[in-house]
């Protein structure tokens, strides 16, 4: 979907995770793939996923962090 959005123009900047266990391990493998990717080019790591050029941050949905706890 980041590909799709960022072909029309628009420029995504955020993921929102909904907790679902899907999206848990999809968003992990970002996140190995981008640190992995940071380790070869400078070495400076940060919580940032980059999909296609795009470096994304991740936004928890609040109202499924409520009913985790």
């Amino acid at each position: 979907m980041v590909i799709a959005v960022g072909k029309t123009g628009v420029r995504p900047v955020a993921l929102v995770c909904d907790q679902g266990t899907a999206f848990q391990h999809a968003l992990k493998s970002l996140q190995e793939d981008t640190r992995r990717e940071q380790k070869i080019l400078d070495g400076r790591i940060d919580d940032m996923i980059v999909i296609n050029g795009h470096t994304l941050s991740v936004i928890h949905d609040l109202r499924h962090l409520i009913k985790g706890f």
